[in-house]
């Protein structure tokens, strides 16, 4: 799968959509058969794969089947993801691509994170990503298009399963903040799945969360505020709710 382009992520017709779907399948299923616990069962939820088959591509020939792929099959993939510089690439463009592209990317985006070299059973891709804070920071800054903003938020809350993404490209960083711009939207979407990821930010690694939040207190809390404040003509009711229920979600979780 060629991402080498911005030109891979241009919008393109329904049609076209559907070739693009196709051309990316094979990536898709071929990680999600990388990523399936070493017992061998197949992930809870997880459906029969598509039986379609793209074209030869950057990866190998690889086809859209569910069967464990062969350790040096991994590693190449593995390999060649770091060298194309793919997960950069899907944040970068993400917000052009095509929604029949989007999805697969979001796909792909997950699986990488959680591929694990047969080499040294480390997750380089998630090294990568720690390596690379652009990533995080374009997925960051196209969160408020309506568009892509539900597919922004999945991919964000995949990389913030991780401990060490949370404190480093979120907290330290900074991020965190720019979530509120997706928390004023007027976009109910978006705005739910911007809650929705600040959540799991806030509460899924609380050893981080706790001391970063003991640390900027009143920074944080005063631009909460402000999703609370009723005498502004922007704040919605449905804004109020949803930050209060995550506040009582916060306040009350042990």
């Amino acid at each position: 799968v060629s991402l080498s382009t911005s030109k891979s992520f241009q919008r393109s017709p329904s049609s076209a959509g559907e070739n693009e779907t196709k051309k990316y399948a094979p990536l898709e299923d071929f990680l999600a058969a990388a990523v399936i616990p070493s017992d061998g069962r197949t992930p809870a939820g997880d459906h029969k794969p598509d039986t379609h088959a793209g074209p030869p591509t950057q990866f190998g020939n690889v086809t859209s089947t569910r069967k464990p792929p062969k350790p040096e099959e991994i590693e190449k993939v593995v390999n060649q993801s770091l060298q194309s510089n793919l997960l950069l690439k899907i944040a970068r463009h993400i917000a052009v691509a095509s929604p029949e592209l989007r999805r697969s990317c979001v796909q792909v985006w997950g699986h990488l994170l959680k591929l694990e070299s047969p080499k040294n059973h480390e997750k380089v891709n998630l090294a990568y990503l720690m390596t690379h804070p652009d990533c995080m920071r374009c997925l960051v800054s196209c969160y408020s298009i309506p568009d892509c903003s539900i597919h922004v938020g999945v991919m964000i809350r995949d990389a913030c399963k991780f401990h060490d993404v949370v404190q480093s490209q979120m907290f330290n960083s900074g991020l965190i903040y720019q979530l509120f711009d997706v928390l004023h939207s007027h976009n109910f979407d978006t705005q739910a799945d911007g809650f929705e990821t600040l959540k799991e930010v806030l509460m899924n690694h609380k050893d981080v969360s706790v001391r970063w939040l003991l640390d900027n207190f009143d920074e944080f809390f005063n631009r909460y505020q402000e999703l609370l404040d009723v005498s502004s003509g922007d704040t919605q009711y449905v804004t109020v709710r949803q930050s209060l229920k995550l506040l009582g979600d916060i306040l009350l979780d042990r």
